[in-house]
């Protein structure tokens, strides 16, 4: 297994390295891999920044569930839905059922016409930073705001 990566206090790279993929967007080159960023905020509530392509969730999802430890996942932060980035976001919901989705008002229609399922989200504006007060006590550590799908 890939190890998680320490970025700073309790954030961790979660991300996947994709050698598979030969072209991005099936124009251009990847002569040397496409990394899939995702990262995890462990604090008194635990958030996941982004997911991975689906093709690479069981790598994505064991660094995931070592670092969580048994805790649950209480939010998931989607930055934008191309589907390197949110492409494990069903699969990660049937696990997490109660996790919050933090997004912009266009992520929550792309997440129900893509992936078909409605759940407990925090829609922000463009630019609003997410204090932990907004987040049900996220803890030290605030989430990034969505920007766009």
């Amino acid at each position: 297994m890939q190890k998680p990566i320490p970025i700073a206090d309790n954030v961790y790279f979660v991300g996947v390295n994709d050698f598979d993929t030969h072209l991005f967007e099936a124009i251009w080159p990847l002569p040397h891999a496409v990394s899939y960023d995702s990262y995890l905020i462990l604090d008194e509530k635990t958030t996941l920044i982004d997911t991975v392509k689906g093709a690479h969730f069981s790598k994505f999802l064991d660094k995931v569930l070592a670092l969580l430890d048994g805790r649950k996942l209480d939010y998931l932060v989607v930055n934008h839905m191309e589907p390197d980035h949110s492409g494990s976001m069903k699969i990660l919901h049937s696990l997490y059922p109660e996790m919050k989705i933090i997004g912009n008002k266009k992520t929550m229609e792309f997440i129900k016409n893509f992936y078909h399922f409605d759940t407990e989200s925090l829609v922000v504006a463009d630019g609003q930073e997410v204090k932990p007060v907004d987040a049900a006590d996220q803890g030290q550590t605030t989430p990034p705001a969505a920007s766009g799908p």
